[in-house]
């Protein structure tokens, strides 16, 4: 059996979840009221067990994995509730994340089809490229993602970033006031590279940020320039601690992360269930 926490009790179970907090400022989003989130327990007054929904598609177990009970019970709701509800709204892939492979054997239960990944979480070091104006190449323009910059309509692939920002934030205003980015422009009209924060802490002191570059401009080495430019408004604004993820298997993305700065700290797994 399980129980729904209020958002007024949700500090109940903080402790369980200390240690993910660390590596994924999504749960802290959750704790701080800044992204949707659900949690689900064994016990309200004295949890060991918890299920955490985090936005649209993602799912975090923590705590005593051996709780059958718990989990039969958690297992049940994710088939007979959850995921239909989404995908009624079109959401049929879904993220499965643990930090502990004891969970390993709980998961499968839930899918058909599931493919498990690993992968890898990097923070900032310091920045290994202070001079990236002089690197920026001709025809090529690094911009603040502000007020303006959203309102301008002749940028060529610019609905993709806006729906990013939309599906974090919710709207273009909250991103503006809670949120930050920069983006790459080729001669001023098409968009190269964007790199935004996906969530930020109450304190503005930590991120984790996401970064997309369109195909036709990548492996160039434009996207650690932009990167570069963002962590240097990091580090002037005091942001001490800047979180990246990645998959195993993009190696690109690992080599832009540590060209720029970042470090590995640890591997996490995940496991993603697909449903047609």
């Amino acid at each position: 059996m399980f129980t729904e926490l209020d958002f007024e009790n949700f500090h109940r179970v903080r402790n369980i979840l200390s240690s993910i907090e660390d590596i994924d400022l999504s749960v802290t989003s959750v704790f701080e009221k800044n992204y949707p989130g659900r949690i689900l327990v064994d016990n309200s007054n004295n949890s060991s067990s918890v299920f955490l929904e985090l936005g649209h598609r993602t799912f975090i177990f923590a705590g005593k994995e051996t709780n059958e009970e718990f989990n039969l019970s958690i297992v049940d709701k994710i088939k007979k509730n959850i995921i239909p509800t989404k995908m009624s709204h079109f959401v049929n892939k879904f993220y499965f994340i643990i930090f502990s492979t004891n969970w390993l054997g709980t998961i499968p239960k839930i899918f058909l089809e599931s493919v498990l990944e690993t992968r890898k979480y990097y923070v900032f070091d310091k920045l290994k490229i202070p001079n990236w104006r002089e690197k920026l190449p001709e025809h090529y323009s690094i911009h603040r993602i502000d007020k303006e910059f959203l309102d301008r309509e002749q940028i060529k692939e610019s609905s993709m970033l806006k729906k990013w920002i939309t599906d974090i934030y919710r709207t273009h205003t909250i991103f503006l006031d809670r949120g930050f980015g920069y983006c790459m422009l080729y001669q001023d009209r098409e968009l190269v590279s964007s790199n935004i924060t996906n969530y930020i802490n109450n304190k503005r002191d930590r991120i984790e940020m996401g970064i997309i570059t369109e195909e036709k401009f990548q492996q160039k080495g434009l996207t650690k320039l932009l990167v570069s430019a963002t962590l240097e408004h990091c580090v002037k604004e005091g942001i001490n601690k800047i979180g990246w993820h990645t998959n195993m298997k993009n190696i690109a993305s690992q080599k832009t992360a540590e060209s720029v700065g970042f470090v590995h700290e640890r591997d996490y797994i995940i496991y993603i269930g697909k449903f047609s």
